[in-house]
């Protein structure tokens, strides 16, 4: 009998064997707490997806809004799934949902995986946060800088590159110790909305049109300025 694979919302009823999996696949590696994702949850349920065989769910993915983008918090696949693309399909679908209302995507990277987000055309730059008192912005003037600001006692730095590279991602390590390097993937959405019969509707009596199209209005999003602030946990 062919067992089948489903892609959806969490319900509040199997957020629990969501944290499971979590906690199994990542253990202390994780940097966000039970009871703070089951806060999340609560307020953006809809970008929180679980990936089900044979009705028992077997992979997570979670995120919520930060300004103007949209972190993708968490993902895990339990390990007896994994190497089987149920990790790519979810984050295609985390992406699908996210379109509808963001224009971007943002993930930081655990080492280990740099290549998944590569693969599926997350663009990375490096981010680099450090106490004022062990260095300051001129130890890191080698670096392509895009952004650099305090937040919460912590200098940090958005450096621009090509390409991830692993070994000299250690190196800095070692030369700056008690500095935080991470690489943060991005990707760009196509954002767009359809108008709702109530919004035509109101288009139709205020501006006088007197015949709109049945077809759904799609209107695309101009960009926006960055404003964000990444978190030193993500």
């Amino acid at each position: 009998m062919k067992k089948d694979l489903e892609i959806r919302q969490i319900k509040p009823n199997e957020f629990n064997d969501a944290i499971k999996i979590l906690d199994k696949e990542l253990g202390n590696r994780r940097v966000r707490s039970r009871s703070y994702l089951s806060k999340k949850f609560k307020e953006y349920p809809k970008f929180f997806i679980g990936i089900f065989f044979d009705k028992g769910i077997v992979g997570v993915i979670g995120g919520f809004p930060r300004e103007d983008y949209l972190l993708m918090s968490e993902l895990a696949i339990d390990s007896k799934f994994q190497k089987k693309g149920f990790g790519k399909k979810l984050v295609k679908k985390f992406e699908e949902i996210a379109k509808k209302r963001y224009n971007q995507i943002r993930v930081g990277s655990e080492d280990k995986v740099l290549g998944f987000y590569s693969a599926l055309k997350y663009k990375p730059f490096l981010l680099i946060q450090f106490k004022s008192k062990d260095y300051s912005y001129d130890d890191f003037n080698n670096f392509k800088i895009i952004r650099k600001y305090n937040f919460k006692g912590y200098l940090t730095i958005e450096a621009k590159i090509i390409r991830y590279n692993l070994e000299l991602l250690n190196k800095m390590r070692k030369k700056y110790p008690k500095a935080y390097f991470q690489y943060i993937f991005i990707k760009k959405l196509k954002w767009c909305y359809s108008i709702s019969r109530n919004l035509t509707a109101f288009i139709v009596n205020t501006i006088g049109i007197k015949k709109i199209s049945p077809r759904s209005i799609t209107i695309s999003k101009p960009s926006i300025s960055i404003k964000d602030i990444i978190m030193f946990s993500l």
